[in-house]
């Protein structure tokens, strides 16, 4: 008992043991997982700042200041004109390509709150918030010669204009000056942008990493599309941030959404980014659960098997003992002379030989049992009529029947041949016939017969006993089972009797089974194939 709980206490141990290293493994895992991903979306947050910075150098530096200047030009040298479209504007080589950026020009009176554009298709609300905004700007006008820009969203619609102070150096501006700008051009603006090279420095990947490797999205305010790089990842490595006011809020209604692609993990971080174990751990824990679930098992059928096997040796010694002591009794009384008339010392005799006989037939059950168990039954096999064998074998059992007055009563059709091992088909008989003269009432009448169909032959003895229930009818084969009539029976045996027969028939390519008996008891079926047809006496 203390041995089984310590091997199950030690297979639990290493259950826990199992799940511990499998947890351990899992979260080394994820922690490289986990220390991956912030690695890749440390570098998307780099490349989206690279992207911000070359973003606003490419449309501040080389559109909108360009603009500006042209613009600012135009009113010095043209005072009190009418102002003309962007592209009629006297401009550069470097200006003439920023001059697309703009969809009309303005300037603003800060004295008279003025409002001019070059676009007289304007539309009035457009204009009307375009002249609200400039008197609120004039105080905080940048006067150095640079520029600011401003976004606003009127009817739904977005729009941007750049402005700057007509007259540098005079604080503040009597006049502001600047343009709309073609939100719709800015794509083309950061494709130019992106194309100036990767977005990631060269020396991470020894200059292997393009763009291509790279999803980049730009939004401008809550949901318009102004640039799209690649295509989204899964799983998402990336960052979004804003513009902001970077540059005097160049572009600060616009969002950067930027992810690095999964698959290019292995250039960036060491050992790359590492698939979860967990569906593998899972499986191998699951396993070694099952594993041990079974080992418990087969511990707790060692221990049945353990008890069984004790109260198989306790049953047999009772076995033994019984009719050693008979015999010994008996013969001490004849030895003694005790005897107290010739029948008296003939009756002793008979018991001696009935007892003695049954010894035997224990002992070769044991010994069969024991040779079934480990594999060391040899048979020889060999063609016999079976109605002279079964009548021999009833004869042989008759006197082990004892006072309880059962009688047994053949019932052989025909005259089958089989082939067997006539030690072994004695095993069978007898065990079967004591089976039911044991379990069955006093002064019953066992029936043995045989019934031949269908190139099989089968062997069976009916009693008049309670019968066996269907639950029991497998159970009852196997070794050390044993199915008394009620609770209270002090009925003895080996439990290993039918497990003997089962076991041997099985070795003659036959079967057994157990039925309801025709007269209310239990009927033992043993089938064999038949050798050939009738055989003479």
């Amino acid at each position: 008992m203390r041995r089984f709980y310590l091997i199950a206490l030690l297979l639990i141990s290493s259950l826990l043991l199992v799940g511990l290293l499998a947890w351990q493994a899992h979260y080394a895992v994820s922690s490289h997982r986990h220390t991956a991903e912030s690695v890749l979306g440390d570098y998307a947050d780099l490349a989206s700042s690279e992207f911000v910075r070359r973003t606003l150098t490419e449309i501040g530096y080389y559109g909108y200041y360009p603009l500006i200047r042209a613009t600012r030009a135009w009113a010095v040298e043209n005072p009190g004109a009418a102002l003309v479209a962007p592209a009629d504007l006297p401009a550069d080589e470097e200006q003439a390509r920023a001059l697309e950026l703009a969809s009309y020009l303005f300037t603003y009176d800060a004295r008279t709150g003025a409002l001019e554009t070059s676009d007289p298709e304007l539309p009035a609300a457009l204009a009307a918030e375009l002249g609200r905004r400039l008197e609120a700007l004039v105080e905080d006008a940048p006067t150095d010669g640079s520029y600011a820009s401003v976004f606003a969203e009127i009817e739904g619609e977005m729009h941007s204009f750049v402005y700057a102070a007509g007259d540098v150096g005079q604080t503040p501006p009597r006049r502001l000056l600047g343009f709309g700008v073609d939100l719709s051009l800015l794509g083309g603006w950061i494709e130019r942008a992106v194309g100036r090279g990767p977005l990631l420095p060269p020396s991470l990947s020894d200059g292997e990493l393009t763009n291509e490797s790279i999803f980049l999205e730009v939004i401008l305010g809550e949901d318009q599309l102004l640039y799209r790089l690649g295509e989204p990842y899964q799983p998402w490595f990336g960052v979004e941030k804003p513009f902001g006011d970077s540059y005097r809020g160049l572009l600060e209604e616009i969002t950067v959404r930027l992810a690095i692609d999964p698959e290019v993990a292995p250039q960036l971080v060491i050992g790359g980014l590492p698939r979860s174990r967990l569906p593998l751990l899972l499986g191998i824990l699951g396993l070694v659960v099952g594993l041990v679930l079974i080992a418990i098992m087969q511990l707790r059928r060692e221990r049945a098997l353990i008890r069984l096997r004790s109260d198989f040796v306790s049953r047999v010694s009772h076995e033994l003992r019984t009719p050693l002591t008979q015999i010994r009794m008996f013969a001490e009384t004849l030895l003694l002379k005790r005897v107290r008339s010739p029948e008296e010392g003939q009756r002793a005799l008979e018991i001696i030989d009935r007892e003695s006989r049954r010894l035997s037939h224990l002992v070769e059950n044991v010994l069969q049992f024991s040779r079934s168990e480990h594999d060391a039954i040899q048979l020889a096999p060999e063609p016999r009529s079976l109605a002279p064998l079964l009548s021999e074998l009833v004869d042989e059992f008759n006197p082990l029947l004892d006072e309880g007055g059962a009688s047994v009563v053949t019932r052989l059709v025909d005259n089958p041949q089989v082939t067997v091992d006539e030690d072994a088909m004695r095993q069978i008989v007898l065990n079967l016939l004591e089976n039911a003269v044991k379990y069955g009432p006093p002064r019953q009448e066992v029936q043995l017969g045989t019934t031949q169909r269908n190139g099989r032959v089968q062997v069976w003895v009916d009693d008049e006993g309670p019968g066996i229930r269907t639950a029991d009818r497998e159970r009852i084969w196997e070794p050390f089972q044993r199915v008394a009539p009620d609770p209270g029976s002090a009925l003895t045996g080996t439990g290993i009797g039918l497990s003997v027969v089962r076991d041997l028939v099985a070795r003659h390519g036959g079967t057994t089974w157990v039925e309801d008996g025709l007269r209310g008891g239990a009927r033992f079926v043993v089938e064999l194939p038949a050798t050939g047809g009738e055989a003479s006496g």
